[in-house]
């Protein structure tokens, strides 16, 4: 058994790696355009001695009422480990930090406007529990005797499923979810799990919107939870795990402590970006196929990854220190991540960008409505998302809030190469930096115009 378990973050790694699609993408589909003045990222060079991608941080303060300081803080998926290490220093002093994870579906935690809206996410937030439940049943040998019994199983497992478990407790209507384990009714037969809610008048029974919402899990459920853990932990950390580990540097999901009081999750579920996707005739079929490592994809840049890795040995370090320099150039150009998302799906911008981002804006207004009294003037709050996300977090701001910079960015440094204990020559890597730069240019004007973006509103 194992209950007391530090961070754990494969029991949700299955979806949170959705937080790192803008690195993917550019990779997948490298497309760059002129660079303009950077704002988020920009590739900085000592001659002859270092190279380094950073990522912007920016403050911004409110300029329509009092309230507390918004940091946007920009972050690459994969980097240096002392990098992420910063990081964590620097989150620390926030009040509050809403960061990137997007969750399981039905984790958001029910509400809606509409009776549909209502029973249909009380469900889903139930078999968001039950699920959870199979997991800590599978864990821990037996189903959880209370909602308080599995709170304390997800603290000690995950900090993020901590999170979702905890948004999950309530019904639309505002009662906590009934939690019930019970023993099937032939005799011998092993117990179940029995999860409900009594509807809106809250009393057992009723039609309508009235009607109870019941969901039974058994040993079925359970079974299933232990094949899914267990392929998880085969699975490893995924292709950006992957990319990080080939190169010598850190995966973000892993390298950051994500059990802190400070953090909270603010972001979809799988389930509502996948029906945005679709709604808008787009599809993550290949993204997701590329990102869990079974699409063609996926197989070829594991393929490329394991030739970096025999070129790595017999090199000295070589090809490593290589394919560092030229993630450093690709996404050191911002123009070029917005070419790429860009030219993947016209929904995938709206909805892995945009809609998420609207997500974030709907967590901080509540935030700043609890906080908009001058004895929070003092009070930080930070935004931390990948730095694609971070052009259109700062518009939204300013247009939805009336937050405006404030002082100069900070500029962390996220991959660094140090040419003088490279195995590569200040020659070579010069070379290898200009060959990049052409290729990048040439892909851009073989590339079709990327279609022209909708007008922005609040709302989008």
């Amino acid at each position: 058994m194992n209950t007391a378990r530090r961070h754990h973050p494969s029991r949700v790694r299955s979806v949170t790696p959705m937080a790192g699609l803008a690195v993917i993408a550019t990779l997948a589909a490298a497309a760059a355009a002129p660079a303009s003045q950077p704002e988020w990222l920009r590739v900085t060079e000592q001659p002859g001695r270092s190279v380094s991608l950073e990522v912007s941080i920016r403050d911004f303060a409110p300029s329509r009422r009092p309230g507390p300081m918004v940091s946007l803080v920009g972050v690459t998926h994969i980097g240096d480990a002392a990098y992420y290490a910063t990081l964590e220093e620097i989150l620390a002093d926030f009040d509050l930090v809403l960061y990137e994870s997007v969750a399981p579906t039905g984790a958001a935690g029910a509400g809606g406007e509409t009776a549909w809206e209502r029973e249909d996410s009380t469900l889903a937030a139930m078999r968001f529990i039950g699920r959870t439940a199979a997991m800590a049943a599978a864990d821990i040998g037996s189903w959880p005797v209370s909602m308080r019994a599995l709170q304390g199983w997800a603290d000690g497992d995950d900090p993020r499923l901590a999170d979702f478990v905890a948004r999950c407790q309530l019904d639309a209507w505002g009662r906590p979810l009934r939690m019930l384990r019970a023993r099937g009714l032939a005799v011998g037969a092993p117990p179940t799990l029995i999860l409900s809610s009594l509807g809106a008048d809250g009393m057992p029974g009723g039609e309508g919107e009235d009607a109870d919402i019941l969901l039974t899990l058994g040993d079925a459920d359970r079974e299933r939870a232990a094949a899914e853990a267990e392929a998880a932990a085969a699975a490893g950390p995924g292709i950006q795990g992957d990319l990080a580990a080939a190169l010598g540097l850190a995966f973000q999901l892993t390298a950051m402590d994500y059990d802190r009081p400070n953090f909270l999750p603010s972001d979809m579920d799988i389930g509502e970006v996948n029906l945005a996707m679709a709604e808008r005739g787009g599809s993550l079929e290949l993204l997701e196929g590329t990102l869990d490592g079974g699409s063609l994809p996926a197989r070829v840049v594991r393929i490329m990854l394991s030739i970096v890795r025999i070129a790595d040995r017999l090199s000295g370090g070589a090809a490593a220190t290589a394919m560092k320099v030229m993630l450093v150039e690709m996404l050191g150009d911002e123009s070029m991540i917005n070419e790429s998302i860009g030219r993947i799906d016209p929904a995938f911008e709206e909805v892995i960008v945009g809609e998420r981002n609207r997500r974030v804006m709907d967590d901080l207004e509540r935030e700043l409505e609890q906080r908009a009294t001058a004895d929070h003037v003092g009070q930080r709050i930070a935004i931390f998302y990948g730095a694609a996300h971070m052009p259109d977090f700062e518009r939204r701001l300013a247009d939805r809030f009336g937050y405006l910079p404030k002082g100069e960015p900070r500029w962390l440094p996220a991959i660094t190469v140090d040419f003088r204990s490279s195995p590569v020559s200040e020659a070579q890597l010069r070379q290898i930096r200009m060959m990049m730069r052409r290729q990048l240019q040439m892909m851009q004007r073989m590339q079709p115009p990327a279609p022209a973006p909708a007008s922005p509103s609040e709302d989008s």
